[in-house]
């Protein structure tokens, strides 16, 4: 991963991510969008006014006294895992 700061004025604590193995065309596209549209990024819900709280908020209707549940963990054989890597990568679904 690269650090990208799209805004000199945005403390480095809150520097956006981007992959380190983007074809360069892509990553110069991607880093300009995010520096042009660095106003667009809300960092906390301070930076939101106006935006009712239950809008940017999710919770989970989770029953007092419930027990917790571990999911299994899942193994696929090496061709599912080569799909689900690529659909990873890929940032979407192919269905």
């Amino acid at each position: 991963m690269k650090k990208i700061t799209p805004d000199p004025s945005i403390p480095d604590e809150k520097a956006l991510k981007v992959s380190a193995n983007l074809n360069n065309k892509y990553e110069a596209v991607l880093i300009y969008f995010l520096c042009a549209n660095a106003d667009m990024f809300a960092w906390s819900p301070s930076d939101m006014p106006g935006i009712p709280r239950e809008v940017t908020e999710d919770t989970l209707e989770i029953q007092a006294g419930s027990r917790l549940v571990k999911q299994r963990l899942r193994r696929f054989d090496q061709e599912k895992c080569r799909i689900i890597g690529s659909q990873i990568h890929q940032g979407g679904s192919s269905s």
